[in-house]
């Protein structure tokens, strides 16, 4: 019986492997802060199990509390939204937890 648990559990996590991560394009470390997280990638795709390296989008966790703030926040979301070819909102709806 013991076996058969253990086997069945090895099958689920093989089967719970994300196949995409989602971290900064110009990462070449491991992440230090990774999460897995049922989500879309386009409005169209169901949702799927996707691994986000926290590390990568802190600056678009952090509520902006000037107007310079919220302007270098919406630049660097527009610019890893065009890097990782994820829709803006998409994107905010993933790294957020």
């Amino acid at each position: 019986m013991r076996v058969f648990l253990l086997g069945a559990l090895l099958s689920a996590q093989t089967l719970a492997v994300p196949d995409q991560c989602i971290q900064a394009p110009q990462r070449s470390q491991p992440c230090p802060h990774l999460i897995y997280k049922m989500a879309r990638l386009d409005k169209d795709q169901p949702r799927q199990l996707l691994c986000v390296c926290l590390s990568d989008f802190k600056p678009l966790l952090q509520e902006p509390q000037t107007a310079s703030e919220r302007t270098a926040r919406q630049m660097e979301l527009r610019r890893l939204s065009a890097e990782l070819g994820i829709e803006e909102s998409l994107l905010l709806e993933i790294v957020r937890y």
